[in-house]
């Protein structure tokens, strides 16, 4: 960001504050209002009062004053059509201090017009800055200062002291414009710090957002490694399959190769969904957010599930009833179901069952995660989803996986509970709001 010295509005400008384009339009409609109305004014007082076009007994000094300021609103109104906001609030000031100077130039340095300078003054040299603020407050005051010499004195003895009034009024005008240059000062520091600090929390949210990110692919890649090994066994066993037919073809006395090839043609099928399976899960991304039922999903996961857990490990599959529409990452979901599977598949080294359940609780889709393992102790339960706080031995776990699992929850608008008992196994319940537009046929699926 830019910050121009000399004008506030230049600085506001650069720093795309909303509320400048409600500025804009009103430098606009006021600076295309005031010219026209000058114009309007000028016009009548020409065609009322012929050739008192500009006097001291004339309404607002007559015609000469609207007439010379209309330009400059019209100027302004074009800067502010076009976007430059210091030009037009310069040449707004400028048609304001001029039509003060004209219509009070007449009348002496008495007139009540004068005290409007040091108000014009202020204001000019705090929105424009020191160049333009100083230069407009020069115009006014060396115009009061001149201004004696036309007027008449108000009342016997005032004469002598309009040269007094007049450089004190003068003083005023150049003061309220010293202070308008410290007040720009004050205003363009404070919003720069502002800025400053906002772009310092931008920062450090984008610097969370990407650590968090790196984390989230870090544990990602983790929990691959471990599918990883949960598929090649498997991939072992396909390949055992198929080694064995060809083998057995291979001897020779083989009266069925056709049948043979199939089988091994039906082992590569079945072992293609391990290798997709483990190639989206490497995904660097938790992919966009969809509608789906999350029943179905979980059916989709059981099946999924089966044929990469050992077959020591059962994976039963409890879906709910009824649909459960949820808008969710289902990527995400699917990196954190697979962190609770393998949890649990290292909490059952002798085997067990694993059970997948999908219901409709308390107005939420749930999805429990339930296995007969050797369960959480009653001292980690609490802090069970804190970072590095892990059941595992030292050095087989990093205590980040359940903190992935419980973040993604929580910024699904979702939670996350956990039951346990040692030597019991463990339960994971996972609950998520329902998609909005068919929250209110599930909760009546619920009752029925």
């Amino acid at each position: 960001m830019r910050e121009r010295e000399e004008s506030l509005l230049d600085f506001l400008q650069d720093a795309g504050i909303p509320l400048i384009a409600r500025l804009e339009s009103f430098l606009r409609a006021a600076s295309l209002g005031l010219a026209l109305a000058g114009v309007a004014y000028g016009a009548a007082s020409l065609a009322l009062e012929g050739s008192n076009v500009w006097s001291a007994d004339a309404t607002w000094g007559g015609a000469i004053p609207s007439l010379c300021s209309a330009p400059l609103y019209a100027m302004a109104w074009r800067a502010a059509s076009k976007r430059e906001l210091p030009r037009s609030g310069f040449f707004l000031f400028a048609a304001l201090l001029a039509f003060s100077i004209l219509a009070s130039w007449q009348r002496g340095a008495f007139y009540p017009g004068w005290y409007v300078q040091p108000f014009l003054c202020l204001t000019a040299s705090a929105c424009l800055g020191i160049v333009p603020g100083l230069s407009l407050s020069l115009v006014s005051a060396f115009s009061l200062a001149a201004s004696p010499f036309g007027g008449e004195p108000i009342a016997p003895g005032v004469e002598s002291e309009m040269w007094l009034h007049s450089i004190s009024l003068m003083a005023l005008s150049l003061a309220s414009a010293l202070t308008g240059v410290l007040l720009h000062k004050v205003l363009v520091a404070a919003l720069q710090a502002g800025a400053r600090h906002q772009m310092e929390q931008l920062e450090t949210a984008r610097a969370l957002r990407h650590s968090e990110k790196l984390l989230r692919h870090a544990l990602r890649v983790d929990t691959v490694g471990d599918l990883a090994g949960l598929v090649s066994h498997q991939l072992r066993n396909a390949f055992q399959v198929m080694l064995g037919h060809v083998t057995l073809h291979a001897l020779g006395g083989d009266d069925q190769p056709g049948e043979r090839l199939r089988l091994v043609g039906e082992t590569l099928m079945q072992s293609r969904p391990l290798l997709d399976q483990l190639m989206q899960l490497a995904h660097p991304d938790d992919g966009a957010v969809e509608d789906s039922d999350l029943s179905a999903w979980l059916h989709d996961f059981a099946e999924r599930a089966r044929r990469v857990m050992p077959a020591s490990i059962e994976v039963r599959c409890e879906p709910c009833p009824t649909p459960l529409p949820v808008r969710l990452e289902f990527r995400g979901l699917d990196h954190a179901m697979w962190n609770l599977a393998i949890n649990a598949r290292h909490a059952m080294e002798q085997g067990g069952v694993l059970t997948l359940a999908a219901a409709l609780r308390d107005g939420m889709a749930c999805i429990v995660v339930r296995d007969t393992g050797t369960g959480i102790p009653a001292e980690l339960q609490q802090k069970i989803f804190d970072p590095y706080v892990t059941t595992k031995p030292i050095g087989q776990g990093t205590g980040l996986g359940l903190t992935a699992v419980a973040r993604y929850v929580l910024s699904c608008g979702g939670r996350i509970e956990v039951q346990s008992e040692p030597a019991k196994g463990a339960e994971f319940t996972l609950r998520f709001p329902l998609a909005v537009a068919a929250s209110g046929r599930s909760a009546q699926a619920e009752i029925a």
